[in-house]
């Protein structure tokens, strides 16, 4: 499961980079998959200034076989997240997500909760 997380999360890093997303330069995946029933993914600062993004199992029972485009989207939400002056849901982080749902993501412009449907990302 979390060799399928980093894949995903690489490919969206990737995509913000070929896009000109600003998100942060060191950003690290929690190897844990956490059990936490309220959300999907989060995203914390680390001292030294790193970003931690650490997504939770209720993500893989939630969105049951359709995890793929789940995952993408939640990666990109909380990626933004990692962008300057993003670390709430405010305009700036508003900005980031425009932008990515611009090239065919479907983020969301709030945060996730497992009272969304399977089509809200």
């Amino acid at each position: 499961m979390v060799k399928e997380i980093e894949r995903v999360v690489k490919k969206v890093m990737k995509d913000c980079h070929r896009w000109n997303i600003p998100i942060a330069k060191r950003i690290i995946l929690d190897q844990s998959i956490h059990k936490a029933p309220g959300w999907y993914g989060l995203t914390g600062k680390a001292k030294g200034g790193a970003y931690v993004v650490a997504f939770s199992a209720t993500l893989f029972l939630h969105f049951n076989g359709e995890v793929e485009e789940a995952l993408r989207n939640i990666a990109a939400h909380e990626l933004c997240h990692t962008c300057p002056r993003s670390m709430n849901h405010g305009k700036e982080w508003k900005k980031w997500v425009r932008e990515m749902n611009k090239h065919g993501y479907k983020v969301n412009e709030r945060p996730y909760s497992q009272k969304d449907s399977p089509g809200l990302y």
